[in-house]
């Protein structure tokens, strides 16, 4: 049987402190190295930027979106508040319920996952005679 005495005389730290911060300072430089090279590869096929255009209206309560040209986006969601709705081809129309004060978000999405804002106006500041073109 081994006694507490016994056991304090054989644990011995296998490296001093001062290796063993070396070696996490080594990991730690290592694992950003190789994480920074990641994060600004990680996409080496993408096309860029998502762009879309896009034009809005505002009348009576009610704001349109049409995606005039498709640009690098393969789908374009609206938002006001809540409310989101989704835009499939390019000539396509929605028609979404939003206040004057309220921001309509447009965003484009690209089929490989990234997405951007094309578009964010106050609805009440959209003409209603005159279609506001958005491109990014």
């Amino acid at each position: 049987m081994i006694d507490g005495a016994t056991l304090r005389e054989t644990d011995r730290a296998a490296v001093t402190s001062g290796v063993a911060v070396a070696a996490m300072i080594a990991v730690s430089v290592t694992l950003a190295a190789v994480l920074g090279t990641w994060m600004l590869t990680g996409n080496p096929d993408a096309v860029g930027a998502v762009d879309a255009e896009v034009a809005m209206t505002y009348e009576d309560g009610e704001a349109t979106v049409e995606w005039t040209q498709e640009g690098t986006a393969s789908r374009i969601r609206v938002a006001v508040g809540t409310d989101v709705r989704i835009i499939n081809e390019p000539g396509e129309t929605v028609t979404i319920t939003a206040s004057p004060d309220q921001r309509i978000i447009v965003v484009g999405e690209r089929s490989d996952g990234d997405a951007a804002v094309i578009a964010r106006a106050e609805a009440g500041t959209l003409d209603a005679d005159e279609e506001s073109l958005f491109e990014m």
